[in-house]
């Protein structure tokens, strides 16, 4: 995932959401992992058409987010303060898993009797 494909897809009229590698060249600097920020907070990054989340789900690790769907983002009242964009992508990524699962399992080859 990436910007370059986000804005291919968006030439396209497709929509995308996903997770970004932390250590790709072009996120902003305030993307890394900062050891003083608060568990559980998130970080919006804004940039034309596209949404960066940066997510601190886990004391040493954050979870950054590119979307090309959420304008803005909104977060939830509970405990862990999910942002938007991980809730939709959380609900949708299942569907993808189930796929994945059957290819695995169901082969296509035809069956043959010689």
């Amino acid at each position: 995932m990436s910007l370059s494909l986000a804005k291919d897809l968006q030439m396209k009229r497709t929509s995308i959401v996903g997770t970004v590698n932390r250590v790709r060249r072009e996120l902003p600097p305030s993307a890394a992992l900062d050891p003083n920020k608060e568990l559980y907070s998130s970080t919006v990054l804004k940039n034309d058409m596209y949404t960066l989340t940066v997510y601190k789900c886990k004391p040493n690790k954050n979870v950054v987010f590119l979307s090309s769907l959420h304008q803005s983002v909104s977060v939830t009242v509970n405990l862990k303060k999910t942002p938007e964009t991980i809730e939709f992508y959380n609900s949708t990524k299942y569907d993808v898993d189930v796929v994945d699962q059957m290819a695995r399992k169901y082969s296509v080859k035809a069956s043959s009797r010689r």
